[in-house]
């Protein structure tokens, strides 16, 4: 019986660490432990990797066959570390974009770092032309532009920068006449970036507020906010910001209110042209799908407390926290089992294109420690020097996008899979894949058994099908860069 015991599992082992990985770059760190980085790619594949230490910025670059062009020391003059709004790749630079306040006047520094020699060039700052009392929201890049975005309570305008270059931009102001833009805006974290032509991060999708670029259409997804009316105080909803850019205009709608009586959360994400929302209560889970923009219902899975939740294809799984890799085997199970196994945290639903033809789903909670407004992105290194490798899967939820976050060691994700059929999204009789950050996981999980000293560590989307997996090792002193991508699951970008 023992060795019964053994065998089964040395075969819950095998596919832990049976991870689709090969090594990106390996280079000597200037430090052994950093407090923050942010990465910047390119569409060709260059990275730039932003790295602060006490005082210190360090800017790496490397090249897409990984060869290590050069690690530049910048001093910083500031007490405090300075905050990087984002990064612009462009064809023969990196510009990071840093924010200053002096005397209520918004500054952004741009820094340039040439790719060729790894050079630094700090550029003179640019004074933003904003409204009174504009107030920073959030800042990315696509498609070889700079969005920097900011709202003013006092003009309800949401005013977006956008750069070309370190240099040149333009201010688009789009007026915003719903009822309690701020709040929407500012509340709990900060809207994030959704890139739809890369792997969505768990905490992006947890997050209650993403933006969406469509060429000169920016779409606010915002989720969980009541109604304007009195008499539907007790009702929430999701409502849909469509900005025109080019015409400055914007146009507002909203999915169906649900009822708030009881503890409710729900998100929403964007996949092509289908707006999925999820919502769980203390009694009943459910799934919704509509299209956009006629906002037709498409597909909807309502489960209450003893039905039995057949969107479920897989058990629950537990990342971070106690009981990390429960060897729970059951799928199809009633809703009250479901909810019980599901951690206290923001509902979240990913969604990613099989090569089975098939849409698998992700739906679960992530236990967040969000808090603030966009500006900084976590690296995590408070909590990984802390806890080591265990709190690696806490971190890299958390990893690749602009916020500011406070970290727990219990931080947990609990979610389930599920396939459906990519055009009626019925049920699909496919058992869902492993994904791109199921591998991030593995890989964690890896680090954790080597006990790797760690320095630091992020994790990113790095191509349309691939992961970044950055360490940087205190033992050995360098930063070691590798690549995951998942075998079974083939990213299809959205149109």
């Amino acid at each position: 019986m023992k060795q019964l015991y053994s065998f089964l599992y040395a075969a819950l082992l095998c596919p832990l660490f049976a991870i689709a990985q090969t090594d990106f770059s390996t280079f000597d760190a200037p430090v052994r432990i950093v407090d923050e980085i942010i990465p910047a790619v390119s569409s060709d594949g260059d990275l730039c990797l932003y790295s602060y230490r006490s005082g210190s910025a360090f800017f790496s670059t490397v090249n897409a066959s990984g060869q290590h062009i050069a690690t530049i020391e910048h001093p910083i003059t500031f007490k405090a570390a300075p905050e990087i709004a984002g990064a612009l790749p462009l064809p023969d630079q990196f510009v990071f974009f840093r924010r200053e306040i002096l005397e209520d006047v918004e500054l952004l520094q741009p820094v340039s770092i040439d790719k060729a020699t790894g050079t630094i060039e700090v550029l003179p700052e640019i004074k933003l032309a904003l409204d009174p009392a504009s107030t920073f929201l959030q800042a990315f890049d696509s498609d070889g532009k700079f969005y920097a975005l900011y709202f003013s309570k006092k003009t309800n305008n949401l005013q977006v920068c956008v750069f070309r270059n370190a240099q040149e931009h333009v201010v688009k102001r789009i007026p915003l006449t719903l009822s309690k833009m701020d709040k929407r805006l500012f509340s709990g974290s900060a809207p994030l970036f959704v890139d739809e032509q890369l792997p969505v991060p768990i905490a992006t999708a947890s997050n209650h507020k993403k933006i969406y670029l469509r060429g000169e259409k920016m779409l606010l997804i915002l989720d969980g906010f009541g109604a304007s009316s009195p008499n539907d105080k007790h009702k929430i909803t999701t409502d849909i910001v469509e900005l025109d850019l080019a015409a400055q205009t914007a146009h507002y709608s909203q999915l169906p209110f649900i009822n708030n009586t009881r503890p409710v959360d729900m998100n929403s994400i964007l996949h092509n042209n289908t707006l999925f929302r999820y919502q769980m209560s203390n009694k009943s889970i459910s799934l919704s799908a509509y299209e956009l923009p006629t906002l037709q219902l498409k597909r909807q899975y309502t489960y209450e407390l003893h039905d039995p939740v057949t969107l479920k294809a897989t058990p629950v799984f537990r990342n971070g926290g106690k009981n990390k890799y429960p060897y729970d085997t059951a799928t199809i199970e009633p809703t009250s089992k479901v909810l019980r196994k599901m951690t206290t945290g923001n509902a979240f639903v990913l969604v990613e294109e099989s090569a089975t033809n098939t849409l698998q789903l992700s739906l679960g909670a992530y236990q967040t420690g969000i808090s603030g407004s966009g500006g900084a992105m976590p690296s995590g290194i408070p909590l990984v020097t802390a806890f080591g490798a265990a709190a690696l899967p806490a971190v890299i939820a958390l990893s690749a996008y602009r916020i500011h976050a406070s970290y727990n060691p219990s931080l947990a994700t609990t979610h389930f899979k599920t396939s459906l059929e990519k055009q009626t999204l019925g049920l699909a009789d496919i058992r869902p894949a492993q994904g791109l950050w199921d591998e991030a996981d593995k890989y964690s999980a890896l680090l954790e058994e080597q006990e790797t000293a760690l320095g630091g560590v992020i994790v990113y989307p790095y191509q349309q099908d691939q992961l970044h997996y950055v360490v940087l090792d205190r033992a050995t002193k360098k930063f070691r860069i590798v690549t995951l991508k998942s075998p079974q699951i083939g990213m299809n970008p959205s149109n």
